[in-house]
């Protein structure tokens, strides 16, 4: 593969290749490096066989397994609560970016889900700064539109599932 740039990369510069086995995400913005090793490391921490490999040169490629996966469609709460896991492995220091329906994945063959999308962190200097990213994130209009649910069901349903995991 020979990608010519002739100009500046902008944002992650990313470009997505699936294999059969592997999905591989190659960047170019030296500048995005440092955080999207970042955020591969929380990825590894949390997935741990789903990253394969991560490669810098002139780029960055990482890669990753393949997986035969479904979006789910039907609970906004198991949703959450499989995102609301990354507070329990990271606490209220850092938290990938884009908590959104479509990145959240279950594999067919046994419902494991899988949070993809790992190319930004964002950090947090406190608990309260935690708590409105999850927030915002979980309860944007994203979510309302995915399950035609309105936004006071949402953040009724996000108040009860941060404080189980808060306290």
């Amino acid at each position: 593969m020979k990608i010519d740039i002739d100009g500046t990369v902008l944002g992650n510069g990313r470009i997505v290749v699936a294999t059969e086995k592997h999905i591989k995400k190659y960047y170019f913005n030296e500048k995005q490096f440092k955080e999207i090793k970042d955020c591969v490391e929380m990825m590894k921490t949390f997935h741990g066989d789903l990253f394969v490999d991560m490669f810098e040169k002139d780029f960055l490629c990482v890669t990753m397994n393949r997986i035969n996966f479904y979006i789910n469609k039907g609970d906004y709460r198991l949703d959450i609560k499989n995102y609301l896991k990354l507070y329990k492995v990271f606490g209220d220091k850092k938290c990938k970016r884009d908590l959104t329906p479509r990145n959240l994945l279950y594999r067919k063959s046994d419902s494991k889900f899988f949070i993809i999308d790992w190319d930004n962190v964002e950090y947090f200097n406190n608990k309260e700064e935690c708590y409105k990213f999850y927030k915002d994130q979980l309860c944007d209009y994203r979510w309302s539109e995915w399950y035609e649910l309105d936004r006071s069901e949402i953040e009724k349903i996000f108040q009860e599932e941060w404080k189980l995991i808060s306290s």
